[in-house]
């Protein structure tokens, strides 16, 4: 199918509309990149849900493409393969499975890792208006204060590690984690690793050999310096309290 619209991501914007700070949101722009389409991500903030109301969906991202709304990440890449068949994101019902596992992993396993090491900047980087939604929704789904989920100790940062060794031994075998060139399971890792670097100061990469960094700063580079060319939390000005 050729394109025939400028395909509309609705894509979660910080304290500047330029910061965007959604992991799910860059696996789509990642993607959308991959396939060549022409699109404009437009910033949107939590409390937008009117803007967003089509989908059935209250979060981002969201795709409007022609007459076509599509919510979900994961239903947004496989809308996009059946819509615009080619440079796949799945290369075979086997690729697509493999990408599926690490969805969920990185969901369930990786995100709640970083969490605690980056959650103090990300609540700098929330838009005002998302500060009080963001708060109570994540204190009721965590359970317990927010303050109490920050964690930048030594130990958080050895969880990380170990729970991601087999990625770093998958990479010191292939550029990719998709093989010799990226596909959705790539994007979708990268969303996590670009949500940090875009919201926060730490240092999720700390050795300049790991090949995770190195595949990451591959990563940044693709599609003209996509990733790399993003607003970070770190750039703007400060802001008084």
């Amino acid at each position: 199918m050729i394109q025939q619209n400028r395909i509309t991501l609705f894509d979660l914007s910080g304290v500047d509309d330029e910061l965007r700070i959604s992991p799910f949101c860059w696996r789509i722009k990642m993607a959308l990149a991959h396939k060549r389409l022409d699109y404009e991500a437009v910033p949107w903030r939590l409390v937008e849900k009117e803007r967003i109301a089509a989908s059935n969906l209250s979060t981002a991202p969201v795709i409007v493409d022609g007459g076509v709304v599509v919510g979900d990440s994961w239903r947004i890449a496989e809308y996009l393969d059946s819509a615009y068949p080619s440079r796949p994101l799945f290369v075979s019902e086997q690729a697509k499975a493999y990408c599926r596992w690490i969805h969920f992993w990185t969901e369930r396993i990786l995100h709640p890792l970083i969490v605690p090491l980056i959650l103090e900047d990300v609540l700098k980087a929330i838009h005002p208006a998302d500060f009080e939604y963001f708060r109570r929704t994540r204190e009721r789904a965590y359970g317990r204060p927010l303050a109490d989920v920050c964690d930048r100790s030594a130990v958080a940062y050895e969880k990380l590690f170990a729970a991601t060794s087999f990625v770093r031994s998958l990479l010191r075998e292939t550029k990719f984690v998709s093989g010799e060139s990226p596909s959705y399971g790539d994007y979708v890792l990268f969303g996590a690793y670009q949500w940090a670097r875009c919201c926060s100061e730490v240092r999720i990469f700390r050795d300049d050999k790991d090949p995770t960094t190195i595949w990451f700063t591959r990563m940044l580079g693709l599609y003209d310096d996509l990733g790399s060319r993003a607003v970070r939390l770190t750039m703007l000005p400060t802001r008084a309290p």
